[in-house]
């Protein structure tokens, strides 16, 4: 166990990130070093072959927030590395947001205190058009938006949105019954949530969707599309017990 308990823990999923996971620490570290100091921020980078670890590592001297980075050898995918984070995170409360800081880590107290009042699980919900700059995450996000907000999760329809937070005890229960390892983790989740009867509350926000993703058309699409087949047959056969 360890010897203190920061107020939250902030994972970032890190997967062929050496482009932009310097600018995303040094944004990082201005922010934390400033207002949370005390936090702990995980980086688990899932099978990546280039220098996202080698880039990220350095930081752990400059951050005052408690830095870990996990080098996960096996890309197993992005709720992989997301629930490895939060297995080892131990703080309070516990976020998770994407690598490219689509979301401006001002937001973070705005979840945090939705969670001290009562909120199990806080997540983000995209205000305005989402003009992904790729073809492959436009299909992906409007076809996960039929099929959550009016079958899995009703009301939710933004289930992807790359930021959450959780109190402790919700994130423990949730992640260690998560099943899928890539994209739709986020849609396993809420729908875990809903079935154990947390308090979910969404906050509106603001977001920009970066440049230069890792996600490929082809090969994720198709990943996606069968893990959205998953969870619903694990849905109507009962394998999602509370």
């Amino acid at each position: 166990m360890p010897d203190y308990r920061p107020l939250f823990s902030l994972i970032i999923p890190a997967y062929q990130e050496e482009k932009r996971i310097g600018t995303t620490l040094e944004e990082l570290s201005a922010y934390l070093n400033r207002n949370h100091p005390d936090a702990e921020l995980i980086v688990v980078s899932g099978g990546s072959t280039d220098n996202t670890v080698g880039i990220a590592r350095p930081y752990e001297k400059t951050i005052k927030a408690k830095l870990k980075v996990f080098d996960v050898k096996e890309a197993k995918g992005k709720g992989a590395a997301v629930r490895a984070g939060v297995l080892e995170a131990s703080g309070d409360y516990i976020l998770f947001t994407d690598a490219d800081l689509s979301y401006s880590p001002t937001l973070f107290d705005q979840f945090i205190e939705r969670l001290k009042n009562g909120a199990d699980v806080a997540i983000a919900q995209r205000i305005g058009a989402r003009n992904y700059t790729g073809l492959g995450r436009h299909l992906l996000g409007a076809l996960t938006r039929l099929i959550a907000g009016t079958i899995l999760v009703p009301g939710i329809k933004d289930t992807q949105a790359g930021l959450k937070a959780f109190t402790r005890p919700a994130a423990e229960y949730l992640f260690q019954r998560q099943k899928v390892n890539g994209f739709l983790f986020d849609l396993e989740i809420l729908l875990l949530a809903r079935r154990k009867g947390y308090r979910i509350e969404k906050i509106y926000v603001e977001w920009e969707d970066k440049a230069e993703s890792t996600f490929r058309l082809v090969r994720d699409t198709g990943r996606a599309f069968l893990d959205l087949l998953k969870i619903y047959w694990r849905l109507v056969t009962g394998q999602y017990k509370i």
